[in-house]
């Protein structure tokens, strides 16, 4: 008995030009079904050249796989071309899911975010931006950050958490502003912190500029208003009291540079007054000259002590200026009354005195100071030459006058 005759094979599978189209006309219609969902769903209508050709590559090729197994059973049996049908429709379905995958997990760039990453990412600024800004538990610049890396990758899935985005730099400046209103005029290192973090939000967020800027001006207004307070509480002629608020003042400036001017200005009132206050005997007229030059020469020296925000070379000029035009009115009071005594030499000891005493101090301020230091100088050395050279004996020194005897008053006469 013979074998019964083999089946048939199956024709070549050819070419078919259609079957092709009809396989892209099928990607194309599921990436814009991928697309339509996508942003049905909230996460944006961007479409990326890599994800969409890794979506539309699995959809082709699962389409021809599963196409070209149900054509190449369809001379055979019904059992087999209803396995082949089941097959094919179970590669076509793989095709869709791993299109599906593509378009969820391929990186719209390489080293760019997949879209499961960016929606995360969105979820977590979304939270972020409905927080307040709270002290040291947030950063501005990576908020920031994060939200451009996303506007960069899926730009129409952070267009939606702009309007976020701009109500939290509003709240946020505000809160800086609030910051600055609760922090004391004297808590310079407080403000310093409140500064750094609003500082950090204009940075990252511009827009916030004009807020923080407006409410550090204020507080900083406040802040000189307060150190002045205080700095004309202290008594005039206190040197060590001025000195010793200093370090708050100086504190002020380094971090506030704005503030300096109006610090300097303050210490150079406090420097005035206290100047006018020690010069009040030197001032009058009836004064004894060598008294005013000491005074002067004292009220310097202590100036010249403080510890001043300004630079040492242009500290209190004007008002080593006032002491010095006094110690030369001084100086020549004292010179014309040894010249009306006929005491050339005693006069230009004190010119020279004068002049060794003060030039440091002609020579910073400038202008004719100097001159008139050596002008005083030159002419008393002059005329005691010329005394000198007359066969004058040396003046003797000028010692103060012996003290008048006690004089007891006679007792009162009796009456008649």
């Amino acid at each position: 008995m013979s074998a019964p005759p083999a089946p048939p094979a199956p024709p070549p599978v050819r070419f078919d030009a259609a079957r092709l189209f009809t396989g892209l006309a099928f990607a194309l219609v599921g990436l814009m079904v991928a697309v339509v969902a996508t942003a049905a769903l909230g996460y944006g209508r961007d479409i990326h050249p890599l994800r969409a050709a890794a979506l539309c590559a699995c959809l082709l090729v699962g389409y021809l796989l599963a196409a070209r197994l149900i054509a190449s059973m369809r001379p055979l049996g019904a059992p087999v071309r209803g396995a082949a049908l089941f097959l094919g429709l179970a590669t076509g379905l793989a095709g869709v899911v791993a299109g599906v995958t593509a378009w969820l997990f391929v990186p719209c760039r390489p080293g760019g975010m997949f879209l499961v990453q960016a929606v995360m990412i969105h979820d977590v600024l979304k939270a972020w931006t409905e927080m307040p800004l709270s002290r040291g538990t947030d950063s501005p610049a990576a908020l920031k950050r994060e939200f451009d890396a996303l506007a960069q990758d899926y730009p129409s899935l952070a267009a939606g958490l702009r309007p976020d985005l701009d109500r939290w730099t509003k709240g946020a400046s505000q809160t800086i502003a609030d910051r600055f209103r609760r922090t004391a005029p004297g808590d310079t290192a407080g403000a310093a912190a409140v500064r750094r973090k609003g500082r950090e939000l204009v940075e990252a967020f511009p827009a916030a500029a004009l807020s923080a800027e407006h409410a550090e001006e204020e507080w900083t207004t406040r802040a000189v208003e307060f150190r002045g307070a205080e700095l004309e509480k202290i008594g005039r002629g206190d040197w060590e009291g001025f000195n010793r608020t200093n370090p708050d003042r100086r504190a002020l400036a380094d971090e506030f540079p704005q503030a300096k001017q109006h610090l300097l200005g303050a210490e150079r009132q406090w420097a005035m007054k206290t100047v006018l206050d020690a010069t009040a005997i030197p001032r009058d007229p009836d004064a004894d000259p060598k008294q005013v030059r000491r005074a002067c020469r004292e009220v310097e020296k202590q100036i010249l002590a403080l510890k001043s925000l300004d630079a040492p070379a242009e500290q209190f000029l004007n008002h080593r200026k006032i002491l010095l035009w006094l110690a030369q009115y001084a100086a020549n009071t004292e010179v014309g009354k040894h010249f009306a005594a006929g005491r050339y030499d005693l006069a230009y000891g004190v010119a020279s005195a004068h002049w060794l005493e003060w030039l440091p101090t002609a020579e910073m301020l400038g202008g004719d100071e100097r001159e008139r230091l050596a002008s005083l100088r030159d002419g008393c050395r002059y005329l005691a030459l010329l005394r000198e050279k007359a066969g004058y004996p040396p003046d003797p020194p000028d010692t103060a006058p012996a003290p008048r005897a006690r004089e007891t008053a006679p007792p009162p006469r009796e009456k008649p």
